[in-house]
């Protein structure tokens, strides 16, 4: 019996279906894995745990080195399009309808671009391709202001993207709407 078939009758006969999805779905379409060989965490010369660069205390000491390694990692993401796997969660949920949810800690934004809703699709640890004010005067999310351009592997933050890197409400810093390790 095929998957098709499989996932036709599980529908049929009422079934919900949840998917999870990490870094190795997105892998297949050039955007490196966190803890793999290919160096997301090193800034400048200095290699970074995890737990220390993608922190609110790395980002509260060190803004503009945060946000560049931010930067540089949404411009991989921007570059990559959906892969296959992608596409199949895509076609789980055009067959469960109401019936399925998507969760996924990726924060590429992938999912919705192969064609995933936004009403079923979970991305719990945020999306880089949105901001939010750091000091929370809101919980808005904001798209990035046009003037923020990609960005190279250790490349700075200019001055004017500094000055776009600000919440449209209170004007204070903005942040990535990325989950942090602390």
């Amino acid at each position: 019996m095929t998957s098709e078939k499989l996932l036709r009758q599980f529908k049929e006969s009422g079934g919900r279906v949840t998917i999870l999805t990490g870094a190795g779905i997105s892998a297949e379409s050039g955007i490196p894995t966190f803890r793999g060989p290919e160096g997301y965490w090193t800034v400048g010369s200095r290699e970074y745990r995890p737990e220390e660069m993608a922190t609110q205390a790395m980002f509260a000491q060190a803004p503009w080195e945060v946000w560049a390694w931010y930067l540089y990692r949404r411009t991989v993401c921007k570059s990559a399009k959906p892969n296959d796997g992608h596409r199949a969660v895509v076609e789980m949920e055009l067959l469960f309808g109401d019936g399925f949810r998507l969760i996924t800690q990726n924060v590429d934004g992938l999912h919705l671009q192969a064609g995933n809703s936004d009403s079923r699709t979970y991305q719990i640890h945020g999306n880089l391709h949105l901001m939010r004010c750091a000091h929370a005067c809101s919980q808005a999310l904001f798209p990035f202001p046009t003037g923020v351009g990609d960005k190279g592997k250790n490349q700075a933050v200019t001055e004017v993207e500094k000055s776009l890197l600000r919440c449209p409400r209170c004007h204070g810093l903005a942040r990535p709407h990325v989950l942090w390790f602390d």
